[in-house]
């Protein structure tokens, strides 16, 4: 698990996240000093958690979290072989819509969640994808949601797409485990 996920989970320390963000630093010098000893992925994940951290210390630097998304966008894509170097800032803009839009949901139509939904089947369900990273199971997660009387439409509708991306921090999962 990355420190950025488990500081936002309870689990890590600020003095870990600043170990990450030096650890980062290092990364970055290292590239710079030996371009064939780390990837260009690592390199944007490095700076991703940097400007994350640096985002984290002060409050008002607005642009750290923005670099932060885009280096962190970068890091996927790279790994991934999504995008190569010529890479656009529409397809950039494009990913960060759909993370933002897994992670925050629509915030025009905030959902109202009902603590009755969250039901062992559905708490085991979320867990299960959280750990795992595999969303698989968000259709069954929504038929278990319905189960438990949920009707929000929004919320029902983001599970069953089929066509959805799904992070870690998805807000129904976020919901469900109680963490949104």
């Amino acid at each position: 698990m990355y420190y950025s996920e488990r500081y936002a989970d309870g689990q890590t320390t600020e003095l870990d996240l600043k170990t990450a963000t030096w650890r980062a630093r290092g990364a970055i010098q290292a590239e710079e000093s030996n371009p064939e000893g780390v990837s260009e992925a690592h390199v944007q994940a490095a700076q991703a958690a940097e400007h994350a951290v640096m985002k984290r210390y002060d409050k008002n630097n607005r642009l750290s979290i923005a670099h932060a998304s885009l280096a962190a966008s970068r890091a996927w894509a790279l790994n991934e072989g999504e995008l190569i170097q010529g890479e656009s800032q529409q397809q950039r803009q494009a990913i960060h819509a759909i993370w933002l839009r897994d992670i925050f949901g629509n915030p025009f139509r905030p959902v109202a969640f009902s603590p009755e939904w969250r039901t062992s089947t559905a708490v085991a369900l979320a867990g299960q994808m959280y750990e795992s990273r595999d969303f698989g199971a968000m259709p069954i997660l929504a038929d278990a949601l319905q189960d438990a009387g949920c009707d929000s439409e929004d919320m029902l509708s983001h599970c069953r797409d089929e066509n959805a991306t799904h992070v870690r921090g998805c807000w129904v999962v976020d919901l469900v485990l109680g963490k949104g």
